[in-house]
C-alpha cells in the first residue's frame, strides 16, 4: 500500500511534507525542496518540490501559475532515457492546486543513481590523490556533446549537476527548465559550456 501512496498512474499522490516527515533525509538547496525516500519495489528516489528563485522565492515561494513545469521535466527526461542518455529514471510528477487563484504547487519523482559523487567532488578526489583527471573531464565533454546532440537544452549546466560514479561513468541530472529541440544551434551549446565553465571557476 505504501508505493499506491506515493505513485499511481505516474502521479505522486500524497504531499510532500507528509511523504517527507517519513524520512530522514532532507536536502535543501537551489530552486527545489528535495528529500529521498525508500520506495517499495523500486528503490531509493528523489522527490523534488519546485520552488522560484530570486526574489520570487520570497514572494511565492514554491506557488506558480503557469502549469506544466513538472511534466516538461518529465517528458524531457523520457526522451533522454529514450536516447540512452545517462540521466535518472523518471518515476513521476505531480500538480497540485493551491486554491482559487492562488496557483499550484508541483513536484517530481525520480530514481536515485546509486554510489555516485558530483563531479566538484570526483575531481576534487583525483587531484589530492594525484591522479590525472583529463579522461573524467573528456567523458564529461562526450556526455554533454551526446545531450547536445539529441537536441536537449539543459537550462543549469552546473558541475553539481553532473554526477559520477565509482566506474566514472557520468550522468546529468536536474532537467527543470529543460527543453528539447530538433537541433540546438551553435549559440546554445555555447550557452551550456559557458554556465559549466562559471561553474567550475567558482
Amino acid at each position: 500500500e505504501y508505493i499506491e501512496s506515493i505513485i499511481s498512474d505516474s502521479v505522486l499522490t500524497e504531499p510532500i511534507e507528509r511523504l517527507i516527515s517519513r524520512h530522514d533525509t532532507h536536502i535543501e538547496g537551489g530552486r527545489g525542496a528535495v528529500a529521498r525516500v525508500d520506495i517499495p519495489g523500486i528503490g531509493a528516489a528523489f522527490v523534488r518540490d519546485y520552488r522560484h528563485g530570486g526574489l520570487l522565492r520570497a514572494l511565492l515561494g514554491g506557488r506558480f501559475f503557469v502549469p506544466g513545469r513538472e511534466t516538461r521535466e518529465l517528458r524531457v527526461l523520457q526522451a533522454a532515457r529514450v536516447a540512452g542518455l545517462p540521466v535518472p529514471d523518471p518515476l513521476a510528477s505531480a500538480r497540485e492546486r493551491c486554491g482559487f487563484l492562488q496557483g499550484y504547487r508541483a513536484r517530481i519523482v525520480t530514481a536515485e543513481i546509486p554510489r555516485t559523487a558530483s563531479l566538484v567532488t570526483a575531481l576534487w578526489e583525483k587531484t589530492d590523490r594525484g591522479r590525472d583527471t583529463s579522461s573524467l573531464l573528456f567523458s564529461v565533454g562526450k556526455t554533454v556533446r551526446a545531450l547536445h546532440n539529441t537536441g536537449i537544452f539543459h537550462h543549469d549546466l552546473n558541475m553539481h549537476n553532473i554526477l559520477v560514479d565509482e566506474s566514472e561513468t557520468v550522468f546529468i541530472i536536474d532537467f527543470d527548465r529543460a527543453r528539447i529541440r530538433e537541433s540546438l544551434v551553435m549559440r546554445e551549446r555555447v550557452t551550456n559550456l559557458r554556465r559549466l565553465l562559471r561553474s567550475g571557476r567558482k
